[in-house]
């Protein structure tokens, strides 16, 4: 097996490693998008059939293994909130700090029966956070979360 290999799996090793860990650390997960569960594990396919048509040797089917499972890496889709902060994509290193938000607009749609959160942080808005959670549940952590004077706003809306 060559470095370069060996080097790749090390690699999607840690990723996995460091993916878990981010995953446990998350209260409340974001809704999961439907679009990429059907793209990623396409795009897998397509790039197994090309990488495996060419010769296969032992250093090639390790390699097609690594490749397939960083591609993989792409459905862990841990955003969400953790004890301390917001977690807006899956390889974000800090997060956002809960001592950040300054704004908070929670949008409650009946009809869907899910939440739209909109998190405000020094004035500027940031992505949209969808979750299946009740409304009480994460109004309850985020008044213990977030700091005292910030503004929290519900919407209720039926679409």
């Amino acid at each position: 097996m060559s470095k370069l290999t060996m080097l790749l799996l090390l690699f999607t090793i840690l990723l996995y490693t460091y993916l878990f860990l981010v995953r446990k650390e998350i209260v409340f997960f974001s809704k999961r998008q439907s679009s990429a569960s059907v793209i990623y594990p396409c795009l897998l396919v397509f790039v197994l059939i090309i990488y495996y048509t060419n010769n296969v040797t032992l250093d090639k089917i390790f390699q097609g293994l690594a490749m397939a499972l960083i591609v993989l890496s792409y459905l862990f889709n841990v955003r969400g909130i953790a004890n301390q902060r917001i977690i807006l994509h899956s390889y974000q290193n800090k997060g956002i700090m809960l001592e950040e938000i300054n704004h908070v607009i929670i949008i409650q749609d009946t009809k869907k029966e899910e939440l739209r959160i909109n998190f405000f942080r020094y004035g500027l808005r940031l992505p949209m956070v969808k979750f299946d959670q009740s409304l009480e549940e994460l109004l309850q952590f985020l008044s213990k979360s977030l700091e005292e004077d910030t503004e929290i706003d519900i919407i209720i809306t039926e679409m």
